[in-house]
């Protein structure tokens, strides 16, 4: 039950008891991630008098890396506003007996929200973290496992049999047409859902980055996950794009320069007057990516 549950999941063993209110003193499992806000909106409850731990389970003895760790562990640790609340960083050993936890009561985050395990897990799935589950394994006193979801975020190229998906993303967005002869379409998807697009159109005398554009309300930094995956499987190329003004040091971060309007393709600039109109006022800045392809090379597309 615990490890499917998609709610949280409050479990007080029959022998509970000692006098103490529920949930005054924390015991928190963590993978060293960011803590999810669900975490930290109980970490930060007013609590005078209660106390609170950051748990984590020593990996290695290398030196080096058990200091990062620790420095790290130390952060999440100081980045919290405890109210009233004393809170501090604590290591168990690899086989984690009941030890260092059988004086705390504890609220845990079972989820890992690293990407390393959301790229591990299938749809529904939702395991308990290693440390989570040995806690749960071995305290006796109340435990309170939050069920914090895992976004699964992937960023691909479309198959051409979900263009329309990507026609359905560029709707706010000038609604541009997907030609699965011309085109190259890159996407992110959340728990499935496309969110993010960006495109590579070959035209006869060029390649023309264009139609990046994130579903109203998505955020996080998806548009920058699909140009991720646009540059990195048309790196060989040269590419154009039109970039609004505001946003043309995004774009230099992937190696576009700003060209002047001459130095386009024609096919590239007259595409752009047909489409969006004259280039002068029209806030937009021309820029290009240099990627030749090396002598004997095959060009894929």
């Amino acid at each position: 039950m615990l490890r499917d549950a998609r709610i949280h999941v409050l479990i007080i063993p029959q022998t509970g008891g000692g006098g103490l209110p529920l949930f005054l003193r924390l015991l928190v499992p963590t993978d060293l991630a960011a803590l999810a806000p669900e975490v930290r909106s109980v970490l930060e409850e007013p609590a005078e008098g209660g106390t609170a731990v950051l748990l984590r389970r020593r990996r290695t003895r290398s030196p080096g890396t058990e200091q990062e760790a620790g420095d790290r562990l130390a952060l999440l640790t100081g980045d919290l506003s405890p109210a009233g609340r004393e809170e501090s960083a604590r290591w168990s050993e690899p086989g984690f007996r009941r030890g260092p936890s059988a004086p705390w009561q504890m609220r845990s985050a079972p989820l890992r929200s690293s990407s390393r395990a959301s790229e591990s897990v299938t749809p529904g799935k939702r395991p308990l973290g290693s440390v989570t589950s040995a806690v749960v394994g071995c305290v006796k006193p109340p435990v309170l496992v939050l069920a914090v979801p895992i976004h699964l975020v992937e960023a691909r190229g479309l198959r051409r049999d979900e263009f329309a998906l990507a026609e359905e993303v560029w709707t706010d967005y000038h609604q541009p047409k997907a030609d699965p002869e011309m085109d190259r379409i890159f996407g992110v998807f959340a728990d499935d859902t496309l969110v993010s697009v960006a495109r590579c159109r070959r035209h006869p005398d060029g390649y023309e980055v264009d139609g990046v554009f994130t579903r109203s309300g998505s955020g996080k930094g998806y548009a920058r996950k699909a140009m991720d995956a646009l540059v990195e499987a048309c790196q060989h190329d040269t590419l154009y794009m039109h970039s609004v003004r505001n946003l043309v040091d995004f774009y230099a971060a992937y190696g576009f320069v700003s060209i002047p309007e001459s130095a386009l393709p024609p096919t590239i600039r007259a595409r752009f007057a047909f489409a969006l109109g004259e280039m002068e006022g029209a806030n937009v800045q021309p820029m290009r990516r240099a990627g030749p392809v090396p002598a004997g090379a095959a060009r894929r597309f």
